[in-house]
């Protein structure tokens, strides 16, 4: 299990910690471990202790932009008939900022239902997409060196 530990880039203390954490790992593999399903303990149990050994990964950090974006600002770019649904659902578009039912913007834009979820799913996919280019544009704040680049594949 050190080996195991030792590959997947523990050292020090973070190591020992690691293998505390597989071996934890080992004993809920072998607590669910079934022999009628054919597979050998060691192959299910390896699943378990490099689940158990791996850190939970981060959330990415977001910088937020400085100065406030309002819903009209978000809204920008999305086709009127997309943007006045999704506006009036998330109450962007709403004096109060407070979102109105399905039933309120049918009735207000004088759509159905069907036409109220489709734009808003539409809508939103629209803005999904728009925001994760926005993402993807973020420069570094230090470009990687290129004699890193090489080593972060050597295996």
């Amino acid at each position: 299990m050190a080996l195991h530990a030792l590959r997947l880039g523990h050292r020090g203390e973070r190591l020992d910690e690691a293998v505390a954490a597989g071996a934890e790992g080992l004993i809920l593999a072998v607590d669910r471990f079934d022999p009628e399903r054919g597979t050998r303990l060691s192959t299910f149990a390896w699943q378990w202790i490099a689940r158990a050994m791996t850190p939970p990964r981060e959330a990415p950090v977001v910088e937020l932009a400085e100065t406030p974006v309002s819903g009209e600002d978000l809204l920008v770019g999305l086709p009127e008939h997309l943007a006045a649904v999704v506006g009036l659902r998330y109450g962007l578009l709403c004096e109060d900022g407070v979102g109105l039912t399905i039933d309120e913007v049918a009735e207000h834009l004088g759509l159905t239902r069907w036409q109220v979820r489709d734009r808003e799913g539409r809508g939103l996919s629209h803005l999904r997409n728009r925001l994760a280019r926005v993402g993807r544009r973020a420069p570094l704040e230090e470009p990687i060196p290129r004699s890193s680049i090489g080593r972060a594949f050597d295996c």
